[in-house]
């Protein structure tokens, strides 16, 4: 098996020598995955911006952004300076998914990407 795209989250930051925190964790005892502020796998920071990340499979960006969209907490973490951003991997590619708040409609509008900086 592979690494999870966690594992492949932070080691892209670390190659880059970005600080960041993993913030997700496991509860035993419910058996289930939780986020901070229900979307954020790990916090880091990059070029002076508090950056949230969401780490997912390519196939499942779709759901994580509509889960970031939908969540109350995401339009207080960007209007308080932090950025959001999912990270799908394959193998060892990535696409980003970026997010904004439009002040003249009053949600959260999305851009995806392929950055060339893309692989491990």
């Amino acid at each position: 098996m592979g690494k999870s795209t966690t594992e492949l989250t932070i080691k892209f930051l670390k190659q880059r020598n970005l600080p960041y925190s993993k913030c997700e964790y496991w509860n035993p005892f419910s058996k289930t995955r939780h986020d901070l502020f229900g979307f954020i796998d790990i916090v880091a920071i990059k070029d002076g911006k508090i950056l949230g990340i969401q780490a997912t499979s390519w196939g499942n960006m779709k759901a994580r952004a509509s889960k970031i969209i939908e969540s109350p907490n995401s339009i207080p973490w960007l209007a308080s300076g932090g950025d959001i951003q999912v990270w799908g991997w394959e193998g060892k590619v990535r696409k980003i998914i970026f997010f904004w708040y439009n002040d003249n409609t009053g949600k959260i509008e999305s851009k995806l990407t392929i950055p060339n900086d893309k692989k491990l």
